[in-house]
């Protein structure tokens, strides 16, 4: 992603200034030391999310995958094997074994 893509994502103009989306930066003194912190705006954001038609029909079916995972990972004798598994093929999808 360029870097204008990205700052197209976190910028929104409001009153013709651009703000951050997803919060603000403040400047701190800890131990004489200063530090910038991220604050997250407050929630529910405004305007608020609207979870309607593919939104919506998406938020259910991944709800529904991992409901899924959940209950099969509950089958499972020894998860740190299962991920083991798991890790091994990836690998062998990426370098070929």
């Amino acid at each position: 992603m360029a870097e204008t893509d990205r700052l197209a994502v976190v910028l929104a103009v409001v009153d013709g200034v651009a703000k951050r989306r997803t919060g603000r930066y403040t400047t701190t003194s800890v131990a004489g030391e200063q530090a910038r912190a991220s604050v997250p705006h407050p929630l529910p954001p405004a305007p608020p999310v609207r979870l309607e038609g593919a939104l919506g029909e998406r938020l259910v079916a991944a709800t529904l995958a991992l409901g899924r995972l959940d209950g099969n990972c509950a089958l499972l004798p020894d998860m740190a094997l299962f991920l083991y598994t798991c890790v091994r093929q990836g690998s062998g999808a990426v370098f070929g074994h």
